[in-house]
This record gives C-alpha cells, structure tokens and sequence, in this order.
C-alpha cells in the first residue's frame, strides 16, 4: 500500500482513481476549494485526516477512516461507495452519508442533517449522532449503544435492531418494517423487542393513537398500560 504523509490537498479530484492508498495526517483544504479527492478509488485507507472539502469519498469501494475530523464544509462525504468502515471520527457535514452499502460507524461523533440515506447494511455502535430525517429509505440497520437526538428520524426503514440505545426524537419511525423495538413517544423512546410478527412492550406510557398505528403495521403488542395495570391485547 502506497503511503502519502503529512500533505495537504486542495486541487480537484486530487487523488481520483488512486488504489491502495494511506494518507496519513493529510489535510484536504486550501484556496483551490477543490472537490472530490478521492472519486472513484478503491482501498483508500485515511488515518488523522481533515477534511474541510467537498465530496471526497465518492463511487468508491473500500474506505477506512480513522481519527479523523469531517468538518462542516465537508459535504456530501461519502455517497454512492461500499465497504466503508470508520471510528472515532467527526462527521460534521450535511448529508454525509448516502446511498452507501456495508458500513461500519464506531466511536463517532455525527452532527449532519439527512444523514444515511438509501444506506444497505450498515451497524453503528458506541457513537453520537444529531441530524433530521435521520437513515430514511435505509435498510439492515444494527445500532448499539447509539446516543440520537433530532426529529424526522428512521422513516421508510426495513430490518432494523437498536440494543442500549438512547433517542431524542420525534415524528419518527413511520412506516417501517420488521424492526426491533422503537416506540416515539413525546419525544423519548420505549425500547422494546420483536419476535416475528410480534413486539413485547415494556410499557411506561402508551396511548391508544399508537397503539393503532402498531396495529396498521401489522405488529401485535403486549404490554402493561401505565395507570390502567393491565394488559393491551391487540
């Protein structure tokens, strides 16, 4: 693999095409404000990089990002790539993620509005994340120890697992599908757990518009109604 250290990169598509690169302690910034560094390259691995350009990761296959800062003007980051895999980073642009397949997000830090779109397969684990229209149209989502906050979040998702996850959100969730355990509820989050075709839910609070709404997704739920102290059957 071949290794660039210690440069800094301004020029448009200023890597494109590259194959089995390390940059290392890069910084993608300057006055020539060009954009996509890295289009179409595959094997491209970045260690405690800073990106301050638009769309560096696009069409490629084959990313590892790590100690790295995506900064506000960063946009756009990584869309239309495969096999992605990135930890303890800053990802701070809009729209950072999308129409992406086979992501890996761990120790991260994401303040990006519309983030993960049409993604195909992606787990994030022990990372932040503020956005709106949060992994809408995105499928095979597994979260753990996820920290969320924004609104509009987890519409139009198919095949979902979140596991010690805290959200923030709400008018979330609409029409989803074979999902693991998310109930919005004034802006909190009960976490619940499917079984096929069913969710046990451990109730706090609950009220009959939501229930309904499980109802019309064909999800049957079982839990304990708050104040009431008995069970919802439908």
């Amino acid at each position: 693999m071949r290794i660039i250290e210690n440069q800094t990169f301004d020029m448009e598509r200023a890597l494109y095409g590259s194959e089995g690169v390390l940059v290392k302690s890069c910084s993608f910034d300057g006055p020539a404000d060009g954009e996509s560094a890295f289009k179409e390259c595959s094997d491209i691995a970045a260690e405690n990089c800073f990106f301050n350009l638009r769309y560096p990761f696009w069409h490629d296959h084959g990313i590892k990002i790590s100690g790295s800062e995506m900064t506000e003007l960063c946009r756009a980051s990584l869309w239309y790539s495969g096999y992605i895999e990135i930890t303890d980073t800053k990802m701070h642009g809009i729209k950072a993620l999308r129409e992406c397949s086979d992501v890996v997000i761990r120790d991260c830090d994401i303040i990006s509005p519309e983030f993960g779109w049409s993604v195909r397969g992606i787990r994030m684990e022990d990372s932040t994340a503020v956005s709106e229209y949060f992994m809408m149209r995105s499928e095979n989502l597994t979260f753990r120890g996820v920290t969320f906050r924004g609104k509009y979040s987890f519409q139009y998702i198919k095949n979902a697992v979140f596991e010690d996850c805290t959200f923030d959100t709400k008018d979330a969730g609409w029409a989803d599908t074979k999902c693991v355990g998310l109930l919005f509820i004034f802006g909190m989050v009960i976490w619940i757990r499917l079984l096929p075709g069913e969710v046990q839910i451990p109730l706090t609070c609950m009220t009959t518009a939501i229930l309904r709404r499980l109802v019309k997704q064909g999800i049957r739920c079982r839990g304990t109604m708050s104040g009431l102290q008995r069970n919802q059957e439908m």
